[in-house]
């Protein structure tokens, strides 16, 4: 015990100290992030062409499904839970095994489901092991307990294990991916590479912070869903907004339409998680200045908006312009179709960082999780016909359009509900 007392002393040096590190830990895991897909996706469309790469993706989206079940909010609820509870060891414990334990379970139910559609519908049976290998991989990516080293300000752990991961996919892409038959190695290569980082995760907080891994009760199980089910509800409906948007243009467009749109919309993702580690640096902070002093909080908040809608905007403009040179030089003059896509989207890091920032940095840490479901239901609603009007008649281009509107709403409705929930917590203090 006198060990993890100590490493949890480290723990409070001063929350600017924790959010700088925590930040360029999270800042380095990110750029692995970010130059992994730069470099590998070019090289999967080359090596197994336009059509096969649309495959993988179209299964993708299928597996993000059932990963979104997985996941069931926990990735959120967990670093807000250990945050506020950094310096008791049995409760990040029982937080830790819980979380773990209740995503095994639920990964169990998910390959049972996934096995039902996969031989039932035409759609996915005529290649099965692509959609069974893509799910095994974000099976592997779920267990990655990132929530735990982001909840205690030690992202610096989670940056080791994952670069040792993605280095392997990087390696295993680049040599072992040889033609067009290939393609269904690539999820493959991807779940061995979580693996790793799994592996190595757990083994760091074993070994640092001495929890070991226990089976919970039941009813633990069962208070772990009921904590995370309006996450999980609203990370459904997220799914409704993206990732849903492939699924159905897949189904109405086939998928060289589905490649021409994931070519330019995961360039502009990659782009938008480059600030992903002030996002996720600041939620354990915001989390703990917005239940202890609002008004301190206030201050952080409209800093960090007006500096970030300056530097958002002139970089979403520089996308805009320079979407042909973008394309062409990563890409390929093959996908050229992909520019317009590029161009509609180009202020997704804009909507996106923003969007997340209302909801996530304010809704969830005032424990709002109703209005944030609230918001995305409505969204969900609208653009579920909108995406398949919209891609059954322009293809691509219409699930660029329908994307775009979908984040405009959603970005209104996160930023006015936070408006009201900031001032009615001010007023009770």
């Amino acid at each position: 015990m006198e060990r993890l007392n100590k490493v949890f002393d480290k723990l409070n040096f001063g929350a600017r100290k924790n959010f700088i590190r925590n930040f360029f830990s999270l800042a380095v895991f990110q750029v692995i992030e970010l130059l992994i897909p730069l470099i590998t996706i070019p090289i999967i469309i080359n090596k197994v062409g336009i059509e096969n790469f649309g495959l993988i993706n179209f299964a993708l989206v299928f597996a993000i499904f059932f990963q979104l079940i997985i996941n069931f909010g926990f990735n959120t609820i967990s670093i807000r839970e250990i945050s506020l509870h950094q310096n008791d060891f049995i409760k990040i414990t029982k937080i830790h095994n819980d979380t773990i334990n209740t995503k095994l379970i639920l990964a169990f139910i998910c390959f049972f489901l996934a096995a039902i559609l996969i031989f039932n519908f035409k759609t996915f049976n005529s290649t099965p092991e692509i959609y069974f290998f893509t799910l095994l991989s974000l099976v592997g990516q779920s267990l990655i307990p990132i929530w735990f080293f982001q909840g205690l300000q030690e992202s610096k752990y989670l940056t080791i294990s994952s670069f040792v991961g993605k280095i392997f996919y990087l390696v295993a892409i680049l040599f072992f991916l040889e033609d067009p038959k290939d393609y269904v190695w690539v999820p493959i290569y991807n779940f061995i590479s979580y693996f790793i980082t799994f592996s190595i995760a757990s083994y760091i907080i074993y070994k640092k912070y001495g929890v070991k891994h226990q089976f919970t009760s039941f009813n633990s199980l069962r208070e772990q869903l009921k904590m995370g089910k309006y996450m999980f509800l609203s990370e459904l409906k997220l799914f409704f907004l993206s990732s849903f948007n492939i699924f159905i243009l897949g189904i109405v467009s086939g998928n060289v339409a589905v490649a021409y749109f994931v070519g330019a919309e995961k360039y502009l993702r990659a782009i938008s998680n480059v600030f992903a580690p002030i996002q996720n640096s600041l939620f354990p902070v915001l989390s703990v200045k917005l239940n202890t002093n609002i008004r301190e909080a206030k201050v952080w908040i409209k800093k960090i908006l007006l500096f970030f809608a300056i530097v958002l905007f002139i970089l979403c403009i520089s996308l805009f312009f320079m979407s042909d040179w973008i394309i062409n030089l990563f890409l390929g003059p093959e996908m050229s179709n992909s520019i317009i896509v590029f161009k509609i989207l180009a202020f997704i890091p804009f909507l996106s960082f923003f969007d997340t920032f209302f909801g996530k940095q304010i809704l969830l840490n005032l424990r709002m999780e109703k209005q944030f479901f609230k918001v995305i239901l409505i969204v969900a609603v609208i653009n579920i016909p909108l995406i398949y009007i919209l891609s059954s008649k322009y293809s691509y281009i219409g699930a660029s359009i329908s994307q775009i509107i979908s984040q405009l709403i959603l970005l209104t409705g996160m930023a006015y509900y936070s408006y009201i929930a900031l001032k009615t917590k001010n007023s009770q203090e």
